[in-house]
């Protein structure tokens, strides 16, 4: 059995005052796809975080130069977990921990 329980997107919005570079940092509670990234106005991806990256460590995209101006990071996911119908096992970590997310700016 398979149970679809999460799936859709996280939506922020980050201001940039002037020119610089920046990158996205997240942790992930679980190795559960997640996938980030730094769109701009025309929502074109400008760079992203590797969506399959293993749970409790710190992953960030490469640096990228950006404009002044407002950009967005989406979160999405679209995952399944096995059903607890017939199981002993503890929720995934992910149903009940929250990610991190941090836009660095250098």
């Amino acid at each position: 059995d398979r149970l679809f329980l999460h799936a859709g997107a996280d939506w922020y919005r980050v201001h940039i005052p002037t020119a610089r570079e920046v990158r996205l940092v997240v942790r992930k509670p679980s190795d559960t796809a997640l996938a980030f990234e730094l769109l701009n106005q025309r929502l074109e991806v400008r760079e992203s975080v590797n969506a399959l990256a293993g749970g409790g460590v710190d992953v960030s995209s490469p640096w990228t130069a950006l404009e002044p101006g407002e950009y967005l990071v989406r979160m999405t996911t679209s995952a399944s977990q096995p059903s607890s119908k017939r199981t002993t096992q503890a929720l995934p970590a992910d149903w009940n921990r929250p990610y991190t997310l941090t836009v660095e700016a250098r």
